[in-house]
């Protein structure tokens, strides 16, 4: 496209000249002010064209960027839903051992992670009304436990596995279905 505009420009250049300054008292300044007009307003177009040619550029790229960031975040969010699938199978071998502080640990980072994924704009098919049934079941797991690692009262662990493994599988059904690009 220069390349045309450049030989338009050429063209022009002669035809401004040889129409303004074809009389006998015209001079050699004369034609020159009259190319560095016609090269001033050439200048301005192309610095237009360079500048939405910038502009488009800039905009592809940052729309690169986002899209390079949004799968970046895809990927995180895959990685931290195994991490913490992960999480559920080591709680019951934590109850087991007698491990209790480790199991209300485990248990309140699943309960942050539920918490992410009910606020994960990118996850569109949750049940946000069964998250918040996880979370204040999960709450009141952190309690129970809390009271068996003070000796206050017995803990049902049948009752904290049986909500883990809720959790577990619905997180391992979000990780599928981040994993196959579903949600």
């Amino acid at each position: 496209m220069r390349f045309w505009l450049t030989i338009g420009f050429v063209f022009i250049t002669i035809i401004v000249v040889v129409l303004i300054y074809h009389d006998e008292y015209s001079t050699t300044i004369d034609y020159m002010s009259g190319v560095g007009s016609v090269a001033s307003i050439y200048a301005i177009l192309l610095a237009f064209i360079e500048f939405r040619s910038a502009k488009k550029s800039a905009q592809e790229t940052k729309n690169a960027i986002e899209s390079k960031i949004g799968e970046i975040n895809h990927l995180l969010s895959y990685a931290d839903l195994e991490k913490h699938i992960e999480y559920c199978s080591s709680i019951s071998l934590y109850l087991k051992s007698g491990q209790y502080v480790a199991v209300a640990i485990r248990l309140e980072e699943l309960k942050k992670v539920l918490l992410e994924v009910k606020n994960n704009q990118s996850i569109k098919d949750k049940n946000e009304f069964k998250i918040q049934q996880m979370v204040m079941r999960l709450g009141s797991d952190i309690t129970a436990v809390g009271n068996k690692w003070k000796n206050v009262t017995e803990l049902d662990s049948s009752r904290v596995l049986e909500h883990v493994n809720e959790v577990s599988t619905f997180l391992q059904d979000i990780s599928t279905k981040l994993k196959y690009q579903t949600i």
